[in-house]
């Protein structure tokens, strides 16, 4: 590499060391007032630092916002494990999902204490929201059933209306039709 080669040195103006910064070159009676041209490039450098670290500071305290309110707590799929009660249009609902993925629906009528019970193996996509739960292998029926749950804390679930078809499970929950389950404690 040439002398040519370099890339040229660039200067910027600097205040002597034993020049006080608020006097500039030229002293307090120069053109520029009591205060050099130095003094006011410094000023305007650290203020636009100053602009910018402030900027960035509000961005990532408004992005760590966002995004611990839009998460919350993320359901696991341990999380549907269990018994689940409920009531429903004149009955008691008693959902058991279990970690081998089969699950027990109950559903007993209070008026003539009458039984259905269905049993099949259950699929839920933690993926999606609203989160698509459905029961196949039903020997009881001759169709799955499809329906969306939503986690209400970690207690306490919300289901949709369950459906026969996959197209026309429902996408949104409705306040009239929708199923609400408590936790059934389990003793050890």
């Amino acid at each position: 590499m040439g002398r040519g080669d370099r890339l040229p040195l660039v200067r910027y103006p600097a205040v002597q060391e034993d020049e006080p910064l608020w006097r500039g070159k030229e002293g307090a009676a120069s053109r520029n007032g009591a205060y050099g041209t130095a003094f006011w490039k410094k000023y305007r450098i650290i203020l636009m630092n100053n602009k910018v670290i402030i900027l960035n500071i509000s961005f990532l305290i408004i992005l760590s916002v966002c995004t611990i309110i839009s998460c919350g707590k993320i359901p696991y799929q341990e999380d549907i494990y269990g018994v689940w009660k409920g009531e429903f249009q004149d009955k008691e609902l008693l959902f058991k999902f279990e970690s081998d993925q089969t699950c027990e629906l109950s559903f007993t009528d209070k008026e003539s204490d009458s039984v259905e019970i269905l049993n099949g193996n259950f699929e839920i996509n933690f993926s999606k929201k609203p989160m698509p739960l459905s029961v196949r292998n039903i020997p009881q029926l001759n169709h799955p059933l499809y329906t969306i749950v939503e986690f209400i804390g970690s207690e306490s679930i919300r289901l949709a209306s369950f459906s026969p078809r996959w197209r026309l499970r429902p996408i949104s929950f409705n306040h009239s039709t929708s199923i609400n389950l408590e936790r059934v404690k389990q003793k050890i």
